[in-house]
């Protein structure tokens, strides 16, 4: 089997912090010499056409910022085959719960001089449809919470082919939170057209890094950031989701239905049962 590996990866933040402990593992354990990756920039420009040109280039900057190992090159090659991480994961035998190498992010200064909880206020992969009916149990714990509450995330969707064909897995809770006049720290960012911006990123970063508790109601991205700090209370669609055979939450409460969510959530920030 060859050493190298060449690859065109989807774009986005959960999909590179999905394949990142794969390529540190398969060079780590010298079963991979160097990894050669591009990215999905055609179906981009194509899903998220109003985006501007500026979120490209944060795409690639945000792929070789996480992918800061010198044997792992972009190449902007739209030949490259696609590969998925199962495959990855299947061919070369890696296993589950690997440690994760945070070797990107190390700031040690937060943020927030306070002790708090980070709340991602971007909802995805949830069908809204049944969540919308829990929207007003979601906040009254959040109001009782006993820590200071930080929001991280989308203010609003950019609006886009993508977000289109998924409408109903896809919205934001800002709007919603921040009526109700909370006790809240705003760190979150205007729309998803900047998300991938570098300042956005370590900031979201920061905050989950000192936080108490990341809560997140989100199945890529969102759920791919708390999870590299193993403090998540999270709500997943289904057990099979790949992020969480990969990071080895053995800190993390992840439930796989609202009213199990909410009760993890209710006990662990307002010490209510």
């Amino acid at each position: 089997m060859s050493k190298i590996l060449k690859l065109k990866l989807d774009y986005g933040l959960g999909c590179f912090l999905i394949y990142k402990p794969c390529f540190d593992y398969l060079l780590q354990n010298d079963i991979l010499n160097e990894i050669y990756y591009s990215i999905n920039i055609k179906t981009l420009e194509d899903l998220r056409e109003t985006y501007p040109g500026q979120y490209k280039l944060d795409t690639i900057n945000l792929a070789k910022y996480l992918f800061n190992d010198t044997r792992i090159v972009y190449i902007d090659d739209e030949t490259f085959e696609s590969i998925s991480p199962e495959s990855i994961y299947l061919v070369y035998e890696i296993p589950n719960h690997i440690p994760f190498k945070n070797d990107f992010f190390t700031e040690t200064i937060p943020l927030v001089n306070e002790e708090y909880i980070c709340f991602n206020v971007k909802l995805q992969g949830i069908e809204l449809s049944l969540f919308e009916e829990y929207t007003l149990d979601l906040i009254h714990i959040l109001k009782n919470s006993r820590y200071k509450i930080v929001l991280i995330g989308e203010r609003s969707l950019t609006h886009c082919k993508e977000y289109k064909i998924h409408e109903k897995l896809f919205d934001s809770l800002y709007d919603k939170i921040m009526n109700e006049n909370l006790d809240i720290i705003d760190h979150t960012h205007a729309n998803t057209s900047v998300g991938l911006h570098i300042n956005n990123i370590n900031i979201s970063l920061n905050i989950c890094k000192f936080s108490k508790y990341n809560i997140v109601i989100n199945t890529t991205g969102g759920l791919s950031i708390a999870a590299l700090f193993d403090k998540t209370i999270g709500l997943c669609s289904h057990p099979e989701n790949l992020y969480l055979r990969i990071y080895p939450l053995t800190n993390s409460i992840i439930s796989f239905n609202i009213p199990s969510f909410l009760q993890s959530l209710n006990k662990n920030i307002t010490g209510e049962t």
